[in-house]
């Protein structure tokens, strides 16, 4: 999961994730759920109307879950 923020730490409903081929958009907390990653080294970017796009990057066992946090500028 990635929860997207904006800089005053407000979620940003609608926001999209993308990690190789897998994508998915936020919900209205903020929240981005991403199922399906191939295990190993990624880079998710994150991008939403009106801020500034962002990565992160993360790796990723077999049957992990992670919880990321990522602030969008402006």
């Amino acid at each position: 999961m990635i929860e997207v923020r904006d800089p005053d730490g407000k979620p940003v409903p609608a926001a999209h994730a993308d990690v190789d081929d897998v994508s998915a958009v936020a919900d209205d907390s903020g929240t981005v759920r991403l199922t399906r990653v191939p295990t190993g080294s990624r880079v998710a970017t994150v991008r939403a109307l009106g801020y500034e796009p962002a990565t992160l990057s993360f790796a990723l066992g077999a049957d992990s879950v992670r919880t990321a946090r990522v602030a969008l500028g402006r």
